[in-house]
């Protein structure tokens, strides 16, 4: 019985789950620092605590000018991304806490 977080990438594609994670031989790079695959090993992999990443089901889709009408209208917090923004800080082994 694991407890890891699910989390909410949108309300389409309900059915399809992807894993945002840091290591490089496993994945499309969306971000600098930051790869997205729908592995079912690396999914696995997150989930036991073997890789660091955030697993996710469904995801946010938008049609034509639909985003940048959203954008325009200050829908959205834009923020840049980054390994930490997006996925956390890797808690090194043995360690109880993080103080950054």
């Amino acid at each position: 019985n694991l407890e890891v977080p699910l989390f909410e990438g949108g309300p389409v594609g309900r059915d399809r789950v992807v894993v945002l994670h840091d290591d490089a031989s496993r994945g499309i790079e969306v971000e600098p620092g930051i790869y997205a695959a729908a592995d079912p090993s690396l999914i696995e992999d997150v989930i036991h605590g073997d890789a660091f990443g955030k697993v996710f089901v469904g995801y946010a889709g938008w049609g034509p000018g639909q985003l940048e009408r959203e954008l325009a209208e200050g829908a959205w917090l834009v923020s840049e991304a980054t390994g930490v923004t997006v996925l956390g800080v890797r808690q090194p082994e043995g360690c109880d806490s993080i103080i950054y």
